[in-house]
């Protein structure tokens, strides 16, 4: 008589099952409910587990799927067109800083026409150059952000319309007399969005020639416009204009590519969960804590963007990511990716 050996688990020892540990992970990046009140739940259904414990559980899983979340890094640096934002977060214990100073989530994304849709999440102390040059070293493609000035230089940089609109939008409730100038600028913006939309569900060629034939001399308008505007430098308007000069030449980008996209609006409703989540947690305690939220998050948005079943992703990336050996980790891991065939008969929402 033999007996079969035990598979291995994501947590040598442990006695939560794979199943259990996703359901806590999905409630706390998919549903912002905090680990603390996940507990109190658990205690109402008759089972007594601390605080602590579930960060432990949660900080194993993410140890067991840290390979897949660095691939996603490896694979979008390798896509022509991404998207960038960042968002603060708090993190308490942090060498050199208070408890209450700011940290950042960087977060990095595919286009919404990509073959492979990946979303990437980084922890960072600060949103200095050095942040970013190290995020998009070895990076050459074209990048939709907000205001990086100090990319590596073999990045294009591509402006956010939408950024611009929302300053000029917040200028009309600024100094009465530069409220109607305001209105101006926002309608002008409007337009360049309305065209955007009309081109939907057309070819590349097509897009950049509506776009070359419609949009172009509506941008040309509005630094004409910027031209004719004289201004209180520290107002809001002035201020808007003031950034939209700054921008000009990241704002041209997209009328001579057709993949890339008029605003950074993508990037935005892929963190937007962080946001809410932020509300919930309040904060990481420690720098641990905060990769621990960006390799969820990570996995998250990237599952969704993939059409997958967050919580059915996780589960089976805890159960059969243990059973491989180191030999097999490289050959592998692409087995992992959201968009597998296998991984989307077994994952799909």
């Amino acid at each position: 008589m033999t007996s079969a050996s035990m598979p291995k688990t994501f947590m040598t020892g442990g006695l939560p099952a794979a199943d259990l540990v996703a359901t806590v992970i999905d409630n706390k990046y998919k549903m912002a409910i905090p680990l603390d009140r996940q507990r109190r739940t658990f205690r109402e259904l008759g089972l007594e587990v601390a605080e602590p414990t579930l960060c432990y559980w949660v900080a194993k899983a993410a140890n067991c799927v840290e390979l897949v979340y660095d691939r996603f890094l490896k694979l979008l640096r390798g896509q022509q067109y991404l998207h960038g934002d960042e968002t603060p977060i708090q993190v308490l214990r942090e060498p050199g800083k208070t408890p209450t100073s700011k940290s950042y989530l960087w977060e990095m994304r595919s286009i919404e026409a990509a073959e492979q849709s990946l979303v990437f999440f980084h922890y960072a102390t600060s949103r200095s150059e050095k942040v970013a040059q190290s995020l998009y070293a070895g990076y050459q493609g074209t990048l939709v952000c907000d205001g990086y000035n100090h990319l590596p230089p073999e990045v294009i940089r591509a402006g956010c319309w939408a950024h611009v609109r929302r300053k000029f939008y917040e200028a009309t409730n600024g100094i009465k007399s530069q409220m109607s100038l305001g209105r101006q600028f926002v309608k002008l913006i409007n337009r360049l969005f309305a065209i955007e939309r009309h081109t939907n569900g057309i070819s590349e060629c097509e897009r950049l020639d509506v776009r070359q034939r419609k949009a172009v001399p509506i941008v040309e308008q509005i630094f004409q416009l910027v031209e004719q505007t004289q201004v209180i430098a520290k107002s809001k308007l002035g201020r808007a204009i003031q950034y939209l000069l700054n921008q000009k030449q990241a704002l041209m980008v997209y009328l001579t590519d057709p993949q890339v996209a008029i605003s950074n609006n993508v990037a935005e409703r892929s963190i937007r969960p962080t946001v809410m989540g932020r509300k919930n947690w309040l904060f990481s305690t420690s720098q641990k804590g905060a990769k621990i939220n960006a390799i969820f998050l990570s996995l998250m948005e990237s599952a969704e963007a993939n059409g997958l079943n967050y919580r059915k992703y996780l589960m089976t990336l805890l159960e059969e990511m243990p059973q491989l050996s180191s030999s097999e980790i490289d050959t592998k891991l692409e087995d992992y990716l959201p968009w597998n065939q296998r991984i989307q008969r077994i994952c799909v929402d």
